[in-house]
């Protein structure tokens, strides 16, 4: 535990590198750890233009619908899952990714507060909308309180493991479309993010290294 040290705060959106995955190495990887890098995605939608609208951002849902039927909405984009397995070990192998990373993160923040206080002796919590972002829980109720989400009382006792897990659970929290730009790197991420913390991963699975022509 160090007051020397100081969170890391990631400006705007993660999308750009989460797509990269560690061919840019924005999200924390951990030492001895292999990580996805980018995949291209299939021919025609490879570039961010193809996705999404220029001014408006919002994706180009008709153009996922080729290889991706049932999808007529942004929101059934978070149905969709290209690969096997349990990856956060609710039981439930047949959700899209973005429950799979869901249910993981939260998780992780459950980790992170537990680690907080038993490590550390300092509780912690986490608003988004608020510099810098992670506070002191004064009360000890695991929950942000608007008194508490103010700049006076920004988390000060972090450890090297908390430090790190901090910065991946807010590159999780930037990156809302982690699981279409990057859902296997992301959920690597995350595992080990929860190994950093103390948690019993045993019944999560970590996605494999995949490589790509």
């Amino acid at each position: 535990m160090s007051e020397s040290l100081i969170f890391s705060n990631l400006h705007y959106f993660a999308a750009g590198a989460t797509l990269f995955g560690t061919d840019a190495q924005g999200a924390y990887e951990f030492d001895g750890q292999s990580y996805n890098g980018r995949n291209k995605h299939v021919e025609g939608f490879d570039q961010y233009l193809a996705c999404h609208d220029e001014h408006a951002l919002e994706v180009k849902i008709e153009g996922c619908t080729t290889c991706q039927a049932n999808v007529s909405s942004e929101e059934d984009l978070e149905t969709i899952r290209m690969t096997e397995g349990d990856f956060d070990g609710d039981g439930d192998d047949t959700e899209g990714i973005a429950g799979e990373i869901e249910t993981a993160n939260e998780a992780f923040y459950t980790a992170m507060q537990e680690y907080a206080v038993n490590t550390i002796g300092t509780g912690i919590v986490f608003e988004p909308h608020s510099y810098p972002y992670f506070f002191t829980n004064t009360n000890g109720n695991g929950e942000v309180d608007e008194d508490e989400a103010v700049y006076a009382n920004a988390y000060a006792t972090w450890t090297p493991s908390l430090l790190r897990a901090a910065y991946n659970y807010q590159w999780v929290d930037k990156d809302p479309g982690a699981f279409v730009h990057k859902g296997l790197y992301i959920k690597q991420i995350l595992y080990d993010s929860l190994n950093e913390v103390g948690s019993d991963v045993s019944g999560m699975t970590r996605p494999e290294i995949k490589t790509y022509e």
